[in-house]
């Protein structure tokens, strides 16, 4: 994906060709006042974790920043609305009333209110939006947390993983997963693969 100056984006191949305009399309909004706006896929505002899951594709999904500003004024901004999309352009169908907050390894992280949950790629809930806290999978491992202030760590097909009396466990970052417990102290774990016998 590349951008121009005025943030709109645009996939193009190898060669340079574009293969995916996101210029903005104007429509009439059905609202109260029927307003006419533009809607485009623009580059996230900040470049830190809240965009986890934008510029690149995972599992055939890429997540964008979907911007609508009023056609008339431009410096009025309507709304933003993060999505997921396919290689050729079509949005992802997310459930209706969740806000898609992070997408990484093929995990969508949906807010519902103050509750979370994951869903997968194919559109299957994982962990259903029962979290009062959860954060973006990395290296395929994910943090949630529990109703009485614990957390553990899941995978992707939603096992836990790392179970303790923890109130803090890290995001695994090369391998590493560093965890709190007040009985106990800090602990430091290395990702492991099981062993296929």
């Amino acid at each position: 994906f590349v951008s121009g100056s005025d943030g709109r984006m645009q996939m193009i191949n190898a060669s340079g060709e574009v293969v995916l305009d996101t210029f903005p399309r104007a429509f009439y909004l059905a609202s109260g006042d029927e307003r006419y706006v533009v809607d485009g896929m623009y580059m996230p505002e900040k470049r830190d974790s809240s965009s986890i899951g934008m510029f690149h594709f995972d599992h055939g999904l890429m997540r964008v920043s979907r911007q609508i500003y009023d056609y008339y004024n431009p410096d009025e901004h309507v709304c933003t609305l993060d999505s997921l999309i396919y290689q050729d352009g079509k949005v992802f169908a997310l459930p209706v009333g969740y806000t898609l907050c992070a997408y990484s390894d093929g995990m969508a992280l949906l807010r519902r209110g103050s509750q979370y949950g994951y869903m997968d790629y194919t559109g299957r809930w994982v962990v259903e939006p029962e979290l009062s806290v959860a954060e973006p999978f990395s290296e395929g491992l994910a943090v949630i947390g529990l109703r009485d202030g614990t957390k553990e760590m899941i995978d992707t097909s939603g096992r836990v993983v790392l179970r303790d009396d923890y109130s803090y466990i890290s995001s695994c970052s090369s391998g590493v997963i560093v965890a709190y417990s007040v009985d106990s102290g800090w602990h430091i774990f290395n990702k492991m693969e099981l062993s296929a016998e």
